[in-house]
């Protein structure tokens, strides 16, 4: 996976944020400067793209010195910070995606996940867009800081996290839960029934108007991790 340090200053606090499949570094380095205007003080490091599973051990080393970590993962990068090696954190928010993205009950049905996959060209990611968006308005605001990430690119990184979903058919354990879930009851791509399911016993915060995209709605750290 690729990492990106948005501010790295030693200060007390320190935000992980796992951003969704397909996805570069501008959803978090928008999501980053609205919270630095909000107030947020902490420093932020975002990853994206897990056709390698595991962040570096240079950056679990760093992540190790801060005190207090919050970790926030959005759609796909719920699963990816799973797995991802981090050191386990104080405070973790997954937002509208599950830890088994690819599952009949708990995730994205098996056939739309492989279909995805398949049939991804340019002209059917604008598709996937309007979906994930699920508004015109929410649309522009997401076209605004989308990946520029070629389709082919993004398909490789999914086929890439199919490879891995296959090959590890029952969960290791992490060394650490999620404390929350944001779920949206507008998302079209991980439904929030499928959502509700598979967080069952975890702690709940409902979005009626959120769909997959959530930044239109919850649009800095804060207001994520509340």
């Amino acid at each position: 996976m690729k990492e990106v340090w948005l501010r790295k200053t030693g200060t007390e606090e320190l935000a992980l944020f796992f951003s969704g499949w397909g996805m570069d570094s501008a959803p978090a380095e928008a999501l980053f400067a609205r919270s630095v205007e909000m107030g947020f003080r902490g420093d932020m490091v975002a990853f994206h793209d897990y056709r390698s599973p595991e962040c570096s051990a240079e950056l679990r080393r760093a992540v190790e010195e801060y005190p207090r970590r919050i970790l926030l993962a959005w759609s796909l990068g719920v699963w990816a910070a799973e797995r991802s090696s981090i050191p386990p954190p104080d405070l973790a928010v997954a937002v509208n995606g599950t830890l088994y993205p690819r599952h009949a009950a708990l995730g994205i049905e098996p056939a739309l996940f492989d279909a995805t996959l398949e049939s991804y060209s340019e002209t059917n990611r604008v598709r996937f867009n309007r979906r994930m968006c699920g508004s015109r308005e929410v649309l522009r605001h997401f076209s605004a800081i989308s990946s520029t990430r070629a389709a082919f690119d993004q398909q490789e990184e999914l086929g890439r996290i199919r490879e891995l979903l296959l090959a590890e058919p029952v969960r290791e354990p992490s060394g650490w839960n999620y404390s929350r879930a944001l779920i949206g009851l507008k998302d079209a791509v991980f439904s929030p029934e499928s959502q509700g399911l598979a967080w069952k016993g975890t702690e709940q915060r409902v979005m009626a108007e959120m769909p997959h995209w959530p930044f239109f709605h919850e649009s800095t750290i804060m207001e994520l991790t509340a």
